[in-house]
């Protein structure tokens, strides 16, 4: 049997999230200022459920995010002629009117 790839992981994590495997563990992060803000008014407000919530939500969409790029790029890396190019990129976005971020940090 090979070895989970990343991507692997990630997907198995998801799903079993998606399942409603409702086992926590407690982690120590740091929000910025302003989103640990927001998120605290929100909460306090009604909007979210808890701050813990918000986040899990956010980071959850997030490990979506990017098991669809990790498999967007082993696509690419097996048919390269199929990767758009930033142009091509740029073009779709204008239409749609979306703006793309920046890549930045590890999380590019």
């Amino acid at each position: 049997m090979s070895e989970m790839t990343v991507a692997d992981k990630l997907a198995d994590a998801l799903e079993r999230l998606s399942q409603g495997e409702t086992r926590t563990r407690p982690v120590s992060m740091s929000l910025p200022g302003p989103l640990a803000d927001a998120l605290t008014q929100l909460s306090e407000a009604g909007v979210v459920p808890s701050t813990s919530a918000a986040a899990t939500e956010a980071l959850t969409q997030w490990a979506y995010n990017r098991l669809l790029r990790l498999s967007l790029d082993e696509i690419y890396q097996e048919n390269p002629d199929l990767r758009p190019s930033p142009e091509r990129v740029r073009e779709v976005a204008n239409r749609l009117r979306v703006s793309l971020p920046e890549p930045r940090g590890a999380l590019a």
